[in-house]
C-alpha cells in the first residue's frame, strides 16, 4: 500500500513536470517567432529555469527507481525490479537532447560537471557566435526532446500504477483465500470437538 501511495505521488509530480515543460515550450516558440528585444540575460534565465525542470525529471525517475528496487528486494518482487531498471534507463537516457545539441555546437557533455553548467555553457556559446535567436532555437530543441521524454515517464508511471494495483488485488485475494481456509479449518475443528463432547457425554 505504501508503494502504491508513493507511485501515486510521483504520478502527480510527473504530470506537473509535463505541464511545466509544455509551458516552457510554448514560451520558447513564441519568443523565437518574435525574438526582438530578447537579450542574452533573458536567454540565460530561460536556460536556468530549464535546468531546474530537467533536474525535477531526473529526481522523479531516480527516486521511483529506488522505491521499486527497495520494494523488489524486500518482497522478492521481480516485476518491481523490472520497473526499477526501466526508470533507471529513462533517467540515463533523458539527456539525449542536451547531448545532441552540444555535439552540434562542437561541445561535449562530459566537459561539464553537471547539466546546469553544461546548458549554460551551450547557451553562452551559441548566443555569442550565432545570436540570441539561435540560442532560443537550441533551447527549444532541447526542451522539445524533454517534453517527449516527460510523456514517456508519465506513461511509464501509469503502467506501473496499473501493475501495482493488480499486484495489490492479487495479494488481497490470496489473503482472503487464507482467511476463508482458516475459517473452514476452525469450523471443522469446532464440529469435531462438538461431536467428541457429545460422545463423551453419552
Amino acid at each position: 500500500m505504501n508503494n502504491a501511495q508513493l507511485v501515486q505521488q510521483y504520478a502527480t509530480q510527473a504530470q506537473q513536470y509535463v505541464t511545466q515543460l509544455q509551458q516552457t515550450q510554448t514560451m520558447l516558440t513564441n519568443l523565437t517567432q518574435n525574438p526582438l528585444g530578447v537579450m542574452a540575460p533573458d536567454v540565460m534565465r530561460i536556460a536556468n529555469n530549464m535546468t531546474k525542470l530537467h533536474a525535477m525529471g531526473k529526481d522523479i525517475g531516480s527516486s521511483i527507481a529506488r522505491v521499486d528496487e527497495n520494494h523488489a528486494r524486500l518482497f522478492n518482487n521481480n516485476e518491481a525490479m523490472n520497473f526499477a531498471d526501466k526508470f533507471r534507463s529513462w533517467t540515463e537516457g533523458s539527456n539525449d537532447g542536451l547531448k545532441s545539441a552540444m555535439q552540434n555546437a562542437g561541445m561535449q557533455r562530459e566537459q561539464f560537471a553537471d547539466d546546469a553548467t553544461a546548458l549554460q555553457g551551450l547557451t553562452e556559446r551559441v548566443s555569442s557566435s550565432q545570436g540570441n535567436l539561435a540560442a532560443l532555437q537550441a533551447l527549444g530543441s532541447i526542451n522539445a526532446k524533454q517534453v517527449e521524454e516527460s510523456m514517456k515517464l508519465r506513461d511509464l508511471i501509469a503502467t506501473q500504477q496499473l501493475a501495482t494495483n493488480q499486484h495489490l488485488l492479487a495479494q488481497n485475494a490470496k489473503e482472503k483465500e487464507k482467511e476463508e481456509d482458516l475459517a473452514k479449518l476452525l469450523q471443522s475443528h469446532t464440529k469435531k470437538r462438538t461431536k467428541l463432547m457429545e460422545f463423551y457425554k453419552d
